[in-house]
């Protein structure tokens, strides 16, 4: 498996799917190693969870997740990503007496799509799964200044030109949503690839026991961005009393600050990184007001495997994992939020305790031995093509 970072390095839901379905083939038996990037100038090599993890040197001229660069350095170092011959060089080094059956790779920031090249002149089948937008463009969300970026705009078509005729290297392409799955195809990659989709996995949970709480609370859990909407959920929130939000996650310190002194008479507390574990049980609703296109937002997946219902905005993937009205609701502007929030504040205690069960009945579906099963099937048709 390939994948830009891998665990303890994390940015988002990405990191964390590939790592439990990592850790999910091997308890099953198969042979795992994943290679991955980190700061170092070294290869380092560590066994984990029963996971071969390869962490690679990135042959770059910086490391993307620290400190600020320059427009010009930035440039360079997109360039540099669309077929990086030193990464393919340095992992063809590696591997070159390992012999795998199949070569699944996630996210290739870092590592570039020269991987599928290596795999290709191996003679490796190759599993790709799309986890965001960085085949497409160098800003991975598609989205800038507020708005959601055109997929096909010349700045995308120039900068994945090579890429899409090196994707038709893949042998079967999975989606973590029909979302995603459908706007890869149609700008024109894996032409030549088995296509699926297979959303991301979680694990299994204990459905949480409510004794019922006169205030309703609602939580967020991600980056606290603009993208992701934080101000449309406030702003809605502002018309309502006896709604407290608990927003956990991670965000500047002059944009927390902001919020603060903007929605000062908001009941609200910014709890900074928090345990999932320990977030849910003190929510009543998760709320996913995402302005960009999600490719799916786990963190609904997440939310349900505790019983908890989620109210999602119907950008991207999230659509596709909310039963509207049975197991959470969704949204399509700051008016529908609000009228979602005064049916919740009139919704008894038997009609939420209904949708929790719902919610958390739906995501057995998305157990972690039954996604892995899906990633097996879709590794033996890549070895028969």
């Amino acid at each position: 498996m390939v994948n830009t970072l891998y665990a303890p390095y994390k940015i988002g839901g990405a990191e964390k799917s590939v790592q439990l379905l990592a850790e999910e083939l091997a308890a099953k038996g198969h042979e795992v190693t994943v290679a991955t990037l980190h700061e170092n100038v070294e290869v380092e090599n560590i066994h984990m969870n029963g996971v071969n993890v390869v962490r690679f040197p990135l042959k770059n001229i910086y490391w993307p997740y620290a400190g600020n660069h320059s427009f010009i350095r930035r440039c360079v170092w997109h360039i540099n990503d669309i077929y990086n011959r030193k990464m393919l060089s340095l992992v063809a080094r590696y591997f070159s007496k390992k012999e795998f059956d199949v070569v699944h790779t996630n996210n290739l920031t870092g590592f570039s799509v020269a991987i599928w090249t290596w795999a290709k002149n191996r003679e490796i089948p190759i599993v790709h799964t799309s986890r965001d937008y960085s085949l497409i463009h160098p800003n991975g969300t598609l989205f800038k200044k507020g708005k959601n970026m055109d997929p096909l705009c010349l700045e995308s078509r120039i900068y994945s030109f090579i890429k899409k005729r090196i994707s038709n290297n893949v042998s079967v392409y999975v989606g973590i949503s029909d979302y995603i799955k459908k706007l890869h195809v149609a700008t024109g990659f894996f032409k030549r690839s088995e296509k699926t989709v297979i959303y991301n996995s979680v694990t299994a949970n204990q459905c949480i026991k409510r004794h019922g709480r006169d205030k309703i609370v609602l939580g967020y859990l991600g980056r606290i961005e603009e993208e992701k909407g934080v101000e449309v959920l406030l702003n809605a929130l502002s018309k309502f009393k006896g709604m407290e939000i608990k927003i956990a996650g991670k965000g500047s310190e002059d944009y927390i600050k902001y919020l603060n002194e903007k929605y000062i008479n908001t009941e609200m507390s910014f709890l900074g990184v928090v345990n999932a574990n320990d977030f849910f049980p003190r929510i009543d609703y998760l709320i996913v007001p995402s302005m960009w296109n999600e490719p799916l937002g786990r963190v609904v997946l997440e939310a349900a495997s505790f019983g908890i219902p989620s109210i999602g905005s119907a950008k991207g993937g999230i659509p596709e994992i909310i039963k509207d009205c049975q197991t959470g609701y969704i949204f399509n502007s700051e008016s529908q939020l609000i009228d979602v929030l005064k049916k919740i504040n009139g919704k008894s205690k038997d009609d939420y305790f209904s949708m929790a069960k719902n919610a958390w009945d739906y995501s057995h579906q998305f157990d972690s031995g039954l996604i892995v099963d899906q990633y097996t099937s879709a590794y033996e048709l890549a070895r028969i093509r």
